[in-house]
């Protein structure tokens, strides 16, 4: 996909994202560094919203400085900014953010008249960053709007703060992006320009899944591997997997991720192996060397908006995948098990484990990943942009 050249002024772009850039990779991290291909990005951390956060930048061996935040380069044209630890339970009380971000904006400016952005389009992916909205002398002010962020299981006051910010940042934003049908669909009444960008895989994935060696922590369990990538939160259905488990003492359950649920049934099983985080250059290895891929997530309001990252990455490797009944998996029913309730869960558990190495729809599961990458979301983003620049009409 080709799009008009835009003006060097208007090519830089800023990312306001949920997460640290540190963290597991989603769509953030992933996005901005497709962007950076073609024009410069500065991915903005957001304000540490609890105690706990501020204690982990406090504890890095890069901390950053007390007043100015931590300017970092992650690529050619790509850079992270680091907020200084400062006020917790900016998530409890919307005065509070707005302070906290008042207080971090001029870090962000002069990151900004380091690197020599000038009128950056601005892409918020993260509600309460918001709050930032016309401060940076942006050329566009975009929502990247990817999950129902008040739908996120948390207390009642944070997530009214969070529809309200969301709200805001909406009526603020020139164009919403939304990652799914159902955030799409959620938005369109609300808001004059809102386009699909779904999310995608990195083009490296698709020739490193094939050729990728075993992990050494994978070679020592037997197959066959029903595995897991992503963040073990309380999105994740244990008692899901503790059936699967349970059903078939002979499978291996890896789960790959960062753990933040309890998991008191599951840890104690043996043939589950809750492995932690691994690096994402190191995931295409975890793929290829597993049989079945899981999306197990409990059915709510919150995973009935998620597009998955981790789908994309499934089907980068051809393998097979089961996944509990999300809209946007089924999608690619063709390729992908729905299962309506645990028994049928299990039922297409054993139908993928033994069809696994035989699926002649292995090539199709590729081809629909090469179809998606984060590269030709990027080429999407930019069309979109130019678009609407152009006076272009809604989605």
């Amino acid at each position: 996909m080709t799009t008009p050249a835009m003006p060097d002024h208007q090519h830089d772009l800023v990312y306001l994202a949920p997460q640290r850039w540190e963290t597991i990779k989603q769509r953030p991290q992933q996005l901005a560094t497709a962007l950076a291909a073609t024009r410069r990005v500065l991915y903005v951390e957001p304000v540490a919203p609890s105690v706990a956060g501020n204690l982990r930048r406090l504890a890095s061996g890069r901390r950053p400085s007390p007043w100015r935040g931590r300017l970092t380069r992650r690529g050619e044209r790509l850079w992270s900014y680091t907020p200084p630890p400062l006020l917790p339970l900016t998530m409890d009380l919307g005065s509070l953010n707005r302070l906290a971000h008042a207080i971090v904006a001029p870090g962000v400016r002069r990151a900004l008249a380091a690197l020599g952005f000038m009128a950056p389009v601005v892409v918020v992916g993260w509600p309460l960053a918001g709050a930032w909205a016309g401060q940076f002398g942006e050329s566009t002010l975009i929502y990247d709007c990817m999950d129902d962020f008040p739908a996120f299981p948390q207390p009642r006051h944070r997530q009214r703060l969070l529809a309200a910010s969301e709200a805001a940042l909406a009526g603020r934003a020139a164009l919403l992006l939304a990652t799914s049908e159902r955030l799409a669909a959620k938005w369109r009444p609300r808001h004059p320009n809102v386009r699909l960008l779904p999310n995608g895989v990195p083009d490296a994935f698709l020739a490193a899944a094939s050729v990728a060696l075993e992990p050494g922590d994978l070679a020592a369990l037997s197959r066959p591997r029903l595995l897991y990538v992503g963040a073990i939160d309380r999105w994740l259905d244990e008692a899901l997997l503790v059936r699967l488990a349970r059903a078939h003492p002979e499978w291996s359950l890896v789960l790959v991720g960062p753990v933040t649920a309890p998991l008191g049934a599951l840890r104690p099983l043996p043939n589950v192996h809750l492995l932690g985080p691994r690096p994402h250059e190191s995931l295409p290895g975890y793929l290829a060397a597993s049989d079945v891929c899981l999306i197990p997530f409990t059915v709510s309001p919150l995973t009935m908006a998620v597009n998955p990252v981790k789908l994309y990455e499934y089907l980068a490797a051809g393998a097979p995948v089961v996944s509990t009944a999300l809209p946007e998996v089924a999608r690619y029913g063709a390729v992908c098990a729905l299962a309506p309730d645990a028994a049928g869960f299990l039922r297409a558990a054993e139908c993928a484990v033994r069809e696994a190495r035989d699926d002649p729809r292995r090539a199709l599961r590729r081809q629909i990943a090469a179809d998606n990458t984060w590269e030709r979301r990027a080429a999407e983003f930019d069309a979109i942009l130019v678009l609407r620049r152009v006076g272009g009409g809604d989605g």
